[in-house]
């Protein structure tokens, strides 16, 4: 027989090498015979961790892998990610050293999300090339403790406190720069703004805003 394959939408992305995926269908009442909305969580095996939260999937039917695993990611049906990039101004990063650290900020979101599915926001900092005019060789000093807050409407989203904060440690600028994803719920469908600062002890750095475009399941 056939191995099942079903499409489904990943909510949970913070096991390795696994994803939760939420698979929903109508299915007719029996009794007052109006279709229904159906939905199941399966754990899923994602071998490359390619998988984020939001992201719409095609998971297969395989044999167990675990105790509770029995499926595998096979193919990931809509992963689209646009990127908005802000600048941190040398002088709003208070280094101590004689050279600052200018870098950018770079935020990817899905292109669409759907209501009450929870999708990643993923924010990165990355550093100048060597084309770009505040690039700088020089860049050795101790590590900075960096704070990012992603502040949105508890009308807009779910909000938790504990999730919408992250810390980064930046090191050694001349290696990849840290990464924080953040989930995010949408309670309602349209164009929904997310703010995203940064700071460093307590001192503002800079921030930018995006938006989420939210629709209907």
């Amino acid at each position: 027989m056939a191995a099942t394959e079903i499409n489904g939408w990943v909510v949970g992305d913070k096991m390795d090498k696994t994803v939760v995926v939420l698979v929903e269908r109508k299915v007719k009442h029996p009794k007052y015979e109006k279709y229904i909305l159906r939905s199941k969580k399966y754990k899923a095996h994602d071998e490359d961790n390619k998988c984020l939260a939001g992201d719409k999937v095609r998971i297969k039917e395989t044999r167990p892998l675990s105790r509770t695993k029995r499926w595998c990611v096979i193919e990931i049906l809509r992963k689209s990610l646009k990127t908005n990039t802000f600048h941190l101004e040398q002088q709003d990063f208070p280094l101590h050293l004689p050279n600052a650290f200018p870098c950018y900020g770079i935020a990817e979101i899905p292109e669409e999300v759907l209501i009450g599915i929870p999708f990643s926001l993923r924010v990165s900092l990355q550093r100048p090339c060597e084309q770009d005019p505040s690039y700088s060789d020089a860049w050795e000093f101790r590590p900075i403790n960096i704070t990012i807050y992603v502040v949105v409407s508890p009308l807009d989203f779910q909000v938790n406190e504990k999730t919408n904060i992250k810390g980064l440690v930046l090191k050694n600028p001349r290696k990849n720069l840290p990464v924080a994803d953040f989930q995010l719920t949408p309670n309602s469908k349209g164009n929904k703004p997310i703010l995203i600062d940064f700071y460093q002890n307590t001192r503002y750095l800079g921030g930018f805003q995006v938006e989420a475009s939210v629709v209907e399941n």
